[in-house]
């Protein structure tokens, strides 16, 4: 097949693969509980037989080589009634699933199919011509005997890519007296999402007011986990920055293993050709920033590598989403008619008809909420997209720890904007994780406890408003917040002092510092806080927001608050001072005149309801905003079962909000999930009612 060909069509086969690839995930589970069920290998065949010839057809040869075998393995036990699969011929076909799923992963991030291993091969073929597959490693197995075995052995010359332009900025800022330097962060072996961590150390670098100007490997390669551990970054500091402070930030971050930063007073030492370093050379120069290996020269002049049997160009896959002709046609229709309506309008402007023009607005005005409404729910995708792949993460973890685990996914059918539900993967294999490992007990300390020796695990979402609700909760051991507090302490996070005066959700808190962790040793699996620290980044980016509830020898549950959507919603904008800010409608239950019913209490003012006692917040001081007044309404709200009243100075209306995300240092900043452009220019920010509530009086 052409270059041409693949390109066009190799998105969809990804697409497709995974959809078959999840069928048989599913299949295979159920085969596993039941060894004999027909219906279950005759889905499984059916899925191995197309994924064959989808493969053939894109020339993946390999791909194809696999699923044939599989088909062959299969083949008796789909003719036979009553015919039972052997355990290892289950197992093996797992380990035959985590094949492909690598693959079609490979080939989504731009790499290559790689050929099977050989034992699982020689197994594969054994069972297609009738015999019991000998054992082979399993996936995880051979994951580790890779790491085992990697060795740092590359000594190719390498350099930071400066342009002309680049050169001269940081020539201007050695002679200015700012600090230039040279950061080279080591990530632990096996670290998960290694991109969050880079996003956490470029953060330290902005938080102290340092600007990245190149990192090898590059900003595109960085964000899809193109590297092993290795990133190289050339930022620049104002005059007197302390390194030393910078780097020792960047080592608060969890899965980090090491940091060195050199200064670099002399830009021509960046033109020079160096090394990367092996593990001997490592530690020969301790302290000294050796680049990382960035690319061939080939491979920079894009020079093809071809493998035989396979298509070895990289490409870049365009993300795809399934629409229904039916959809399409309702946009075609939609178009049509604002079509029409330009014509309209322009025949109304030659007439200089006030009447017509309006006629033709309000026209314009409908068809174009319903085109939005139609784009928006094209974007919406349910959970199950990202829910169904967890039931076999479960089953071989709890199968890796001797756990016994029964798995239940509720809500699947909820839907979420697409772009923020490809980004929640990581984070709740992370929890899910977590709860099998430190959370659900061994079936004999279970039992011990007066327990079911098979533990629970949930995994549910749920719409509410403009967000949705994602919990995965356990009936395992619980958090001791006593621990915690002792774990604080000895990490230096909170003194004894400190620890007597914090809630309990205070003490949950904690977790989400970087590199806190309760676990008494370190696994790949580790213990409740381990990589909480960017699961609340990766949510806290998405807009959405994280939070414990537990009860020690009961379980833990991690509640995640996200937007329904990143791009548009519906607002009511208000006025605090000349500040304009923007409440999403669909947490505001009324708006009602400040009057009489506003009390004072020791815990501060409220406001009675229809007997309601409502929580008074008051936005000129959650954002310090200079107002003569005291306000004049109560915009009254409820998020996260909570509701309160928010005290305004003037409403300006409901209106369609472009939601734009908050970028760079302004990240983070306490009660606002976003911002908005008006019509005239101004600017609005959209306020974080749940964040409010919890924390806005403190």
């Amino acid at each position: 097949m052409s270059e041409i060909d693949i390109n066009e069509y190799l998105p969809v086969f990804i697409d497709e693969a995974r959809e078959y690839l999840q069928i048989l995930n599913e299949k295979l589970l159920v085969l596993e509980e039941h060894p004999g069920d027909l219906d279950a290998i005759r889905e499984i065949f059916r899925a191995a037989h197309t994924l064959k010839g989808m493969s053939a057809t894109m020339g993946f040869t390999h791909m194809a080589e696999v699923t044939h075998l599989m088909e062959s393995a299969l083949q008796p036990f789909r003719d036979k009634e009553g015919a039972v699969l052997p355990e290892e011929l289950i197992d093996m076909l797992f380990r035959v699933l985590d094949y492909l799923q690598a693959q079609v992963d490979n080939l989504a991030a731009g790499g290559d199919i790689e050929p099977p291993e050989e034992d699982l091969l020689n197994a594969l073929k054994e069972a297609a011509s009738g015999k019991v597959p000998t054992g082979t490693a399993s996936a995880s197995e051979k994951k580790e005997e890779k790491q085992e075995a990697k060795k740092e052995t590359s000594g190719e010359p390498i350099q930071f890519e400066l342009n002309d332009y680049d050169i001269l900025v940081i020539e201007d800022a050695v002679k200015a007296g700012n600090v230039v330097a040279k950061i080279h962060v080591r990530m632990r072996e096996g670290t998960m999402m290694k991109s969050v961590r880079a996003y956490m150390v470029v953060k330290t670098i902005e938080d102290h007011e340092g600007e990245v100007v190149k990192s090898v490997p590059p900003a595109e390669d960085i964000e899809q986990e193109k590297f092993d551990r290795d990133i190289f970054f050339l930022a620049i500091f104002p005059q007197g920055t302390n390194v030393d402070e910078v780097k020792k930030k960047i080592e608060l971050i969890a899965e980090i293993e090491s940091v060195e930063v050199e200064v670099i007073k002399d830009v021509e030492a960046l033109k020079q050709t160096e090394e990367k370093p092996t593990e001997e050379k490592k530690e020969e120069k301790h302290g000294e920033v050796q680049p990382q290996v960035q690319a061939q020269k080939a491979a920079a002049k894009g020079e093809k590598k071809e493998k035989k049997g396979e298509h070895k160009e990289k490409h870049h896959i365009e993300q795809l989403i399934r629409v229904p002709l039916s959809k399409l046609d309702k946009l075609m229709n939609l178009v049509g008619e604002l079509v029409i309506y330009r014509t309209e309008l322009q025949v109304a402007k030659e007439k200089n008809s006030q009447e017509a023009l309006e006629g033709v607005i309000e026209r314009i005005g409908r068809s174009i909420i319903e085109l939005q409404n139609e784009v928006m729910s094209m974007r919406m995708t349910p959970m199950a997209f990202v829910f169904r792949r967890f039931p076999r993460m479960v089953r071989d973890l709890a199968k890796r720890f001797g756990k016994k685990v029964e798995f239940i996914i509720e809500g699947e059918e909820t839907e979420i904007d697409r772009s923020i539900l490809d980004k929640l993967g990581d984070p709740l294999v992370h929890l899910l994780r977590n709860a099998i490992d430190h959370g659900i007990e061994t079936p004999e300390e279970r039992v011990a406890k007066g327990k079911p020796e098979e533990g629970h695990l949930w995994l549910r979402a749920y719409a509410e408003g403009n967000y949705v609700f994602i919990e995965v909760e356990d009936d395992g051991r619980g958090i001791d917040p006593d621990k915690v507090k002792q774990k604080a302490i000895e990490k230096g996070l909170i003194s004894p002092e400190e620890a007597e005066t914090l809630t309990k959700r205070e003490i949950y808190e904690l977790l989400f510092r970087p590199g806190f962790s309760t676990a008494e040793k370190v696994t790949d699996v580790s213990g409740r806080g381990v990589g909480l620290d960017v699961v609340k980044a990766v949510i806290e980016q998405l807009g959405g927001s994280i939070e414990i509830q537990s009860e020690l020898g009961k379980g833990t549950k991690f509640i995640l608050r996200l937007p329904l959507t990143l791009a548009i919603i519906t607002a009511l904008l208000v006025t605090v001072g000349d500040e304009v800010y923007a409440i999403p409608l669909g947490s505001v239950d009324e708006v009602v005149e400040k009057d009489d019913r506003m009390k004072k209490t020791q815990v501060g003012e409220v406001f009675i309801l229809r007997g309601d006692v409502l929580p008074v917040y008051y936005l000129k001081d959650v954002f310090k905003v200079p107002t003569a007044g005291e306000g004049q309404h109560l915009v009254v709200v409820r998020s996260a079962g909570t509701r309160a009243a928010i005290v305004i100075d003037d409403l300006i209306g409901q209106q369609e909000i472009v939601i734009k995300p908050l970028k760079g240092k302004y990240v983070g900043v306490p009660y606002i999930s976003g911002a908005t452009i008006l019509g005239d220019g101004t600017i609005a920010l959209i306020t974080d009612l749940t964040q409010l509530l919890m924390g806005g009086r403190e």
